[in-house]
């Protein structure tokens, strides 16, 4: 895979702590990260049920589970590893702070001492995940820090999203990254969802949006025909469906994913080639229009070329395989079915 290189290691790390603090924000106080899972999590985003972070946390605290602060450090723990579901964060920090004798809260020092840490553990978790998929070394660019997200947020990430890098199949990652990923989780939500529009969009449909060619637009158009069911689903439940409908599912303040994305990580859009988290039919254009130029190419003398005009709605391009087995954008050749089948819808 072509990945567009950060060359400058202090930007990329600039980058990496931009997008952990937007995604997960920054706390010195116990909170509640999720009301459905109910995991106890302070700072940025450490997750305090697992034993690692919360060892790291209490040891920055200055507890440790054996000598003279042994006590109190089971203390605090016992009320860490508690299920917190369906509670308040004033209940957590109460409870806490009983435990704690006192106020537990960490400086911004405590905070950035303990990120430093995290960061290198999860870029290892990305660089083990390379190698057990036969990866190669993904250096330091834009797709490496959304697998490294990926990877703070939800674990190790997928076999299918490594597939598809290894396979070359950016399409497909693009797939696995916006909507794969958005599912089967307890906390499955609009947060979630905002999160993978942004990974998505920081990740890149495309090597480059402004010089898109017909192969890379093929394969972008045989991943949408592959997953087309799912993605619309997805784009009904938390974003805008091609027929401009906005998502079923918002937060507290009336927002889709895909609109809580634009405005909760306005820090994170000069990182993005556009400066926007687009929609679905606003990803596809660019291929569309590599499309266009395909087809009006092959054109016969004299007749009427195919405009955007003409297919508005980016989404209304179909494929049709030749292969019934192919279960990736890369494999096999599809052609366009006799002629670009659009509906006009805008």
């Amino acid at each position: 895979m072509n990945f567009r290189r950060i060359t400058n290691i202090e930007q990329y790390r600039f980058l990496m702590r931009s997008l952990k603090e937007s995604t997960e924000g920054r706390r010195s106080l116990p909170y509640i990260d999720d009301p459905v899972v109910g995991h106890a999590t302070i700072g940025i985003g450490y997750d305090l049920t697992d034993a690692t972070t919360r060892a790291r946390v209490l040891q920055e605290l200055g507890l440790s589970p054996t000598g003279a602060t042994a006590q109190q450090y089971a203390a605090v723990e016992a009320v860490f590893t508690q299920n917190w579901r369906g509670q308040t964060n004033q209940a957590l920090q109460d409870a806490v702070n009983a435990a704690y004798g006192g106020v537990l809260s960490l400086t911004n020092a405590q905070i950035d001492a303990i990120f430093a840490d995290f960061n290198i553990r999860f870029e290892n978790i990305v660089n083990k995940w390379a190698t057990a998929n036969t990866l190669g070394t993904i250096p330091p660019s834009y797709e490496r820090a959304v697998f490294v997200s990926l990877a703070y947020n939800m674990g190790t990430p997928g076999s299918r999203l490594a597939g598809a890098i290894r396979n070359d199949d950016r399409a497909e990652a693009w797939f696995e990254i916006r909507y794969a990923s958005n599912e089967g989780r307890a906390s499955r939500g609009v947060g979630i969802a905002k999160r993978r529009f942004f990974e998505a969009e920081l990740f890149g449909l495309y090597d480059s949006p402004a010089n898109v060619q017909a192969d890379e637009a093929k394969s972008v158009y045989r991943m949408l025909e592959l997953n087309r069911a799912k993605i619309l689903l997805e784009e009904s439940l938390w974003g805008l469906t091609p027929d401009g409908v906005r998502g079923s599912n918002t937060d507290i303040l009336g927002r889709t994913g895909l609109e809580a994305a634009q405005q909760d990580y306005a820090n994170l859009l000069q990182f993005l080639p556009d400066g926007r988290v687009d929609s679905l039919t606003a990803n596809l254009q660019p291929a569309r229009d590599a499309i266009i130029t395909w087809v009006n190419a092959q054109l016969p003398a004299g007749a009427t070329p195919i405009t955007a005009a003409m297919i508005s709605n980016a989404a209304s391009i179909y494929l049709e395989s030749r292969e019934p087995g192919r279960t990736s954008a890369t494999h096999g050749f599809d052609e366009i079915r006799h002629q670009i089948k659009a509906d006009f819808e805008a």
